[in-house]
């Protein structure tokens, strides 16, 4: 949260996010790219998951799934 204002690309919050996807993989489940982006879509577009995520600074929620997208995207390249 305290990372919102660098942007979604920057280095520190990428980092953050492939630690996510690490937990995850650990944890959870196989987490391949499109399994975190509909993370990412989960978290803006459910509200459930909205108001939760953005209880804590507002746009939080759409400031991950950006975030997601933008590392998936580098995954890709």
């Amino acid at each position: 949260m305290e990372n919102m204002d660098k942007g979604a690309a920057d280095q520190e919050v990428q980092k953050i996010i492939g630690e996510l996807r690490q937990h995850i993989e650990e944890e959870v489940c196989n987490c391949t790219p499109e399994v975190l982006k509909l993370l990412g879509d989960i978290y803006a577009y459910d509200e459930r998951f909205t108001m939760k995520l953005d209880q804590y600074r507002c746009g939080f929620a759409l400031f991950l799934r950006e975030a997601i997208q933008v590392y998936c995207d580098n995954l890709e390249e």
